[in-house]
């Protein structure tokens, strides 16, 4: 199966990496319980074995697209008893995966318990991706720790079927059936190009700051207990939409509200959010982790969020087109057409542009189905409970801030990763803390 030719989604995520802008993901399990280190270790290793990305590195090659090359022999190293910046996350660099394989881990000490922290470059995984890394380890942990808990068994992982992931022959046919169903979504993509969305900030983004050095993540969060959670979900029943659309809805009030209280930009300003969704059919939940996703974009202006109830009804209805006539494959296509021209999709990363306000990505319901006993909705293995998950998205050139949502044990939880050039830690909690007053009031005026 290797070496294995990267999909053009992630030869994009590789040429979208820059050490001042990396492209990883940071990743947070934040346990009562203190982990057993050997044991833990154990897990570690067997979980990296069952998924061949985790391991590999990238190679360029001289007249092919680069490709995967895989170390079965490499085991992880986990930095015991590392230090926690006042973010709660380690001091590290930038992450290559072209010098080494992309994921690096930590596990940090608290006073009741222990994180484990992982760094894993976009180009291995998606959010849903983790998910199965997430669940591994953890089964694999409690079967090491307790015999008793043998019997509970990971999912059966099909490694060939990274082979057809986002391949080109999958893009080709979905391309040709959007044509015979007339779903293209040329009008869409140049809307896209027509427009030129803007930075929440108003900052004037710096060429070449990219290099300026790493950046550890800046993220803020907010979890609701499980009763508000019940509640937002009341609320989009009650306005007939799911809550995905209305936590987008929620956001863009939110960011308009801020920049308008702030007197930046004008009415005519685009903001535009990008959204990941979810490529992964049934069939691929057996997949190891891996990318499988693509993005659509929301573009609305000031004007747009006069009446609440409509914009709401706007996302609504182009959300749902895009899943009818899957146009999250347009996002792909584009990739896969750029990527064949002059330049390719470094040319296009390359250049100094705006192309989103912000990104929201939404998980949904984390670890439903590990096989492992709860407590409170709260998932034990071993000696440890999983209290919290952290999915701390990366933020990119002219982009400002970057949203991530999901429910664990009943309470949803929203993160939000900021960039520090552009905005304070003041202003992120305060924009944070407006985006959970904007949900509390969107729950308040569905009860009435």
């Amino acid at each position: 199966m290797f070496p294995l030719p990267l999909t053009c989604l992630e030869e994009y995520l590789l040429c979208d990496d820059h050490p001042g802008y990396p492209m990883t993901g940071f990743f947070r399990l934040r346990f009562s319980g203190f982990l057993d280190p050997p044991v833990f270790q154990a897990a570690l290793n067997a979980t990296v074995q069952r998924h061949p990305l985790l391991r590999g590195t990238i190679r360029k090659t001289p007249f092919r697209h680069p490709e995967w090359v895989d170390h079965p022999e490499w085991l992880p190293e986990i930095q015991w008893h590392a230090k926690s910046m006042e973010n709660g996350f380690p001091q590290t660099d930038h992450l290559d995966p072209q010098q080494e394989p992309a994921s690096r881990f930590w596990v940090m000490d608290r006073s009741d318990g222990n994180d484990f922290i992982a760094q894993v470059h976009h180009c291995c995984t998606d959010a849903q991706g983790m998910n199965i890394f997430f669940e591994d380890i953890l089964i694999c942990y409690a079967a090491k720790k307790d015999r008793r808990n043998n019997d509970i068994c990971l999912r059966n992982l099909e490694p060939q079927r990274l082979l057809s992931r986002c391949s080109a022959t999958k893009l080709r046919r979905k391309f040709l059936r959007m044509v015979r169903n007339r779903s293209v979504g040329l009008r869409g993509v140049c809307r896209f190009l027509m427009r030129s969305p803007v930075q929440l900030s108003g900052k004037k983004y710096l060429v070449g700051s990219n290099e300026t050095g790493f950046r550890t993540p800046n993220p803020h969060a907010f979890e609701f207990d499980p009763v508000e959670t019940e509640n937002i979900f009341a609320a989009a029943r009650k306005f007939k939409v799911n809550v995905n659309e209305l936590l987008i809805r929620d956001l863009f009030l939110t960011c308009s509200s801020w920049r308008r209280e702030r007197g930046i930009g004008n009415n005519g300003d685009w903001l535009r959010f990008s959204i990941p969704i979810s490529l992964r059919t049934v069939a691929e939940e057996r997949m190891p982790m891996a990318n499988s996703f693509s993005m659509v974009f929301l573009d609305r202006q000031t004007a747009d969020m006069a009446d609440k109830i409509q914009l709401l009804r706007s996302i609504s209805d182009q959300l749902q087109r895009f899943k009818q006539s899957e146009q999250g494959y347009t996002f792909l296509l584009s990739l896969a057409v750029t990527r064949n021209l002059p330049g390719g999709l470094a040319r296009m990363v390359r250049k100094d542009t705006c192309y989103s306000t912000s990104c929201f990505s939404n998980i949904g319901r984390i670890l439903t189905r590990t096989p492992l006993p709860r407590t409170d909705g709260k998932i034990v293995a071993g000696n440890l409970v999983l209290e919290s998950i952290d999915f701390v998205i990366p933020v990119r050139p002219h982009m400002d801030v970057a949203f991530c949502a999901g429910i664990y044990a009943g309470r949803l939880r929203i993160l939000m990763n900021r960039d520090p050039h552009t905005i304070s830690e003041e202003q992120g909690r305060g924009l944070l803390e407006k985006y959970v007053l904007q949900i509390r009031n969107t729950v308040s005026s569905s009860q009435q």
